[in-house]
């Protein structure tokens, strides 16, 4: 079950970072780098910080794209459900076990994310 969940993850994470960086070559390097400091975000401010930082940069590319990609990703794994409200008023109104799935299931997701992008940034 871990294994497949890893596998998921990866297939996911390629294609959203082999999607941007052919649709978006000047972004591209500023999402990597979002990616890889977004992490670092989490541990430091917490998730619902971090995750509100996205939600009110969500004009700009990269952080707008980084949100929808988590927010898709949450919902592909049945932790958010896109269709009744925004992922950050979800993330506001969940209990202490939810959010702490919330966010290593996110964490998890970025660490292959930041490996594509950091491969795929040449």
């Amino acid at each position: 079950m871990r294994k497949q969940l890893a596998n998921e993850r990866a297939r996911f994470a390629f294609k959203e970072v082999s999607g941007l960086k052919k649709n978006l070559k000047k972004e591209f390097s500023r999402y990597r780098s979002l990616v890889r400091s977004f992490p670092a975000m989490i541990l430091t401010n917490g998730y619902g910080s971090a995750m509100a930082f996205l939600f009110s940069k969500q004009k700009t590319s990269s952080e707008g794209l980084l949100y929808i990609q988590l927010s898709k990703w949450l919902n592909e794994r049945s932790l958010f459900k896109s269709h009744k409200e925004d992922l950050m008023e979800y993330i506001t109104e969940q209990s202490q076990d939810v959010y702490r799935q919330l966010t290593s299931e996110t964490l998890a997701l970025l660490e292959w994310l930041k490996r594509f992008a950091e491969g795929m940034d040449r």
